[in-house]
């Protein structure tokens, strides 16, 4: 036989020897992770009826840590019982936790927390938090200071959702510090710590505002033409101040928290583009203005992205003299203040209307074609 094609044949033997054992490898992993939810399954439907019968006090504490015993599965433990600690909140929360104890949920992974395997020490810090297990915090916090992102992503989400504000600082500082996150995703995962954590942001940021350096806020110049700052006792220089103001001021909006609003008024004089546009952003979310807000300047703004949200905020504003500027924004360049504008002034009443519906009559102008418009829908509507 030709040894090339000896050679050849071989090849093909062993590449479909490898071919078969990694089919076959598939194979029995599939199989095995459809018996392994098969089992769950069946777990599931017997737990679900003994724990509600001890949620709604029908059996005891001692009865359902039996119950759940009998078929002891950490894994299966977590997958039952996140979903209702998630959700429940108050004695019920209270009432699954302590069993969750009992049955030793919690210990197996406060075990898992000091584990070297990067997977299980992750999964352990995200259920702790959702355990709201306090003793397990000043772990959970050294965690923060990991060089693995995933496991300062875990920390964080875990701290974030226990209800310990107390942790806020620290983890912001290692979401923006340790972390490839967006802002956007930062901020989701520090509003999982709910509304308590209001109220320091506002006085860290009246303490910005004012033009005082909050505790471990420390002045650095930036690479970026000085003009931005790192964040408090942070050992990384590439955190901004300003996405860390960007951050707060978007916290206290999604909470709508009424009391920031003259401390957000304070932060215009120290704010960049972005940075205002955050703060009207806030005012539109929270639905008000604070007494001394002066609108003039922003609906005069060179920045036409500040003047669009300025125009959306002045639907909030009683102040008569935006209607002249209002009427001038019908003329502006761009087609988002335009119809912003022309949205604005419809909302001024009778008034309003009559403007709209005069500067619609006028010649084929871009300010006739908006108010033309907005017209048009609102009758359509």
């Amino acid at each position: 036989m030709d040894p090339y094609l000896k050679i050849l044949i071989y090849i093909i033997c062993a590449a479909g020897a490898v071919i078969f054992l990694f089919m076959a490898s598939m194979i029995v992993l599939r199989l095995r992770s459809a018996l392994e939810e098969s089992k769950y399954r069946l777990c599931e439907k017997e737990w679900e009826a003994i724990y509600i019968d001890y949620i709604i006090g029908k059996t005891g504490l001692i009865y359902a840590k039996e119950q759940f015993l009998e078929k002891k599965r950490y894994s299966f433990y977590r997958r039952f019982f996140t979903p209702y600690l998630e959700v429940l909140d108050g004695k019920d929360f209270e009432a699954t936790k302590v069993l969750c104890k009992e049955i030793s949920l919690i210990g197996h992974y406060r075990q898992k927390l000091l584990s070297r395997k990067l997977y299980d020490k992750a999964t352990a810090a995200k259920l702790l938090g959702i355990f709201r297990c306090y003793q397990s915090v000043p772990e959970r916090v050294r965690m923060l200071n990991s060089k693995n992102q995933l496991l300062v992503l875990a920390a964080a989400q875990g701290l974030a959702v226990s209800g310990d504000s107390n942790t806020f600082r620290p983890v912001l500082k290692a979401l923006l510090g340790h972390t490839n996150f967006t802002y956007e995703g930062i901020t989701e995962i520090l509003s999982r710590y709910g509304s308590d954590i209001c109220l320091p942001i506002t006085e860290l940021l009246d303490q910005y505002g004012r033009g005082s350096i909050p505790a471990g806020l420390k002045p650095k110049k930036s690479r970026k033409a000085g003009v931005r700052s790192p964040l408090p006792g942070s050992d990384a220089a590439n955190i901004d101040r300003t996405v860390l103001i960007i951050i707060l001021i978007d916290l206290l909006s999604h909470y709508r928290y009424n009391a920031a609003l003259p401390i957000l008024n304070r932060l215009f004089g120290k704010a960049d583009t972005e940075t205002t546009v955050h703060i009207l952003k806030a005012y539109l979310r929270i639905g008000s203005l604070p007494e001394d807000y002066d609108p003039i300047p922003f609906l005069k703004h060179e920045d036409w992205v500040i003047r669009n949200f300025a125009i959306q905020v002045a639907e909030l504003s009683p102040d008569e003299r935006i209607i002249p500027l209002l009427d001038q924004l019908l003329d502006d360049e761009q087609w988002w203040v335009r119809f912003h504008a022309a949205r604005a002034i419809l909302t001024r009443g009778d008034a309003g209307y009559r403007l709209l519906t005069r500067r619609a009559d006028g010649s084929e102008t871009r300010t006739a074609t908006i108010a033309a418009y907005i017209l048009a829908t609102k009758e359509v509507s």
